[in-house]
């Protein structure tokens, strides 16, 4: 089941840099690696880190992948980070188990849901990611159904982040992922001339 995002732009990224003609963009964290591994999902990569990885068994707690961090940009006498990942699901084996949403990454990205705690534990839905210009919102926690009650958190707008995964699983939870956050043009002019 395991297998990585892979980010569209220019991997690295460096805080208050121009960004190259391609964008930033780091691969996004791999599902769990244990086996039967689908009960973490990887986190989104952000503009400057990969996304973490998601943890758990089926047959286990399934924790959710931390989003990719964005970057750190100065505007308007304010700095905040921009273009985060969004968090990864958490789904145990039929919702059955402990799960928790990985966190939104710093830079707004949005929070991933989790479903479980049918027989065991419990469910929380990852937070949404902070220090950003508008923070992101937390993913849901719910195993109910039918679908669509579980979904991921939205990023921040204005920051150009990812939204946080959907969970669910076979007739439990279910939903869509967290929308994406709008982005800005940030443009740099000189404050004086001089002759």
């Amino acid at each position: 089941y395991q297998g990585v995002g892979v980010g569209s732009g220019d991997p690295g990224g460096s805080g208050g840099a121009a960004s190259p003609a391609n964008g930033w963009g780091n691969d996004g964290g791999d599902i769990s690696s244990q086996s039967p591994g689908r009960a973490g999902s990887g986190g989104g990569g952000g503009a400057g880190a990969v996304g973490g990885n998601g943890n758990g068994p089926d047959n286990g707690t399934g924790t959710g992948g931390t989003g990719g961090v964005g970057l750190q940009y100065s505007t308007d006498g304010s700095s905040y980070y921009y273009a985060a990942g969004g968090g990864g699901s958490a789904n145990p084996g039929s919702c059955e188990h402990q799960a928790n949403g990985g966190t939104g990454g710093t830079g707004g990205g949005g929070g991933g849901a989790a479903c479980g705690g049918r027989n065991s534990g419990g469910q929380s839905g990852g937070s949404g990611g902070g220090s950003a210009r508008n923070s992101g919102t937390s993913g849901a926690a719910s195993n109910s159904g039918p679908s669509n009650v579980c979904n991921g958190g939205n990023a921040g707008t204005n920051t150009g982040s990812g939204g946080g995964a959907a969970a669910g699983w076979a007739g439990y939870g279910g939903g869509t992922g967290g929308s994406g956050g709008p982005g800005l043009v940030i443009v740099a002019y000189p404050t004086a001339l001089t002759e």
